[in-house]
């Protein structure tokens, strides 16, 4: 009880605390442990942490590949914000030259015919344009709810991982202390330790 009340004192925080009291149980555990068992510790621990660190790396590379495609995705939809406001300023003009027209008796029915086909086609270019923009701001919006989610796992996989390491970095400690120890048994008599 002596060492928690110096942990205790140690460790502010009590995660800090209780991670280091797991850790202080973990190698008494496995102080009592055989090698045997705790090579079967590491193993399972080891193949753990690889399942673990595959599906980091995969979460990873999935948020990475996401991440850029919500920035490439970003920059189409701006490009096609400055189309739809290309033609919605088109379409402006077009209404400007049509009233200018209808002022001016001299012009024939011919040119402002051509005026109002030019105008139509506008308008429907200025349509096509602002569902193409509607389109990518929905795509945007559910990539960009992608690479949240994927995000979210990621950091929920991280500390995990961590965590794996640590175990069989203090697995390994406590084999090597294992083997150590019966590395100083008595010499046999060919001269070596048994």
């Amino acid at each position: 009880m002596a060492a928690m009340g110096v942990a205790n004192e140690e460790f502010e925080d009590e995660d800090e605390l209780i991670e280091k009291q797991e850790e202080l149980e973990e190698e008494e555990e496995g102080v009592l442990d055989s090698p045997a068992v705790l090579n079967a510790r590491l193993g399972e621990t080891s193949a753990e942490l690889d399942r673990t660190r595959d599906e980091f790396t995969s979460l990873d590379t999935m948020c990475n590949a996401t991440a850029r495609m919500v920035q490439d995705l970003s920059k189409r939809l701006n490009a096609q914000a400055r189309v739809v406001a290309m033609f919605q300023e088109q379409t402006k003009l077009h209404e400007a030259f049509q009233k200018e027209l209808d002022a001016d008796a001299e012009v024939t029915q011919a040119d402002r015919n051509a005026l109002l086909d030019n105008w139509q086609l506008t308008e429907l270019r200025l349509s096509s344009a602002q569902e193409e923009r509607q389109r990518l701001e929905l795509e945007l919006q559910t990539l960009t709810e992608e690479h949240k989610n994927l995000n979210a796992k990621r950091s929920v996989v991280k500390p995990k991982l961590m965590a794996l390491v640590k175990k069989v970095e203090l697995t390994e400690k406590l084999l090597g202390s294992c083997e150590d120890l019966t590395g100083l048994g008595h010499e046999s008599e060919s001269g070596v330790f048994a």
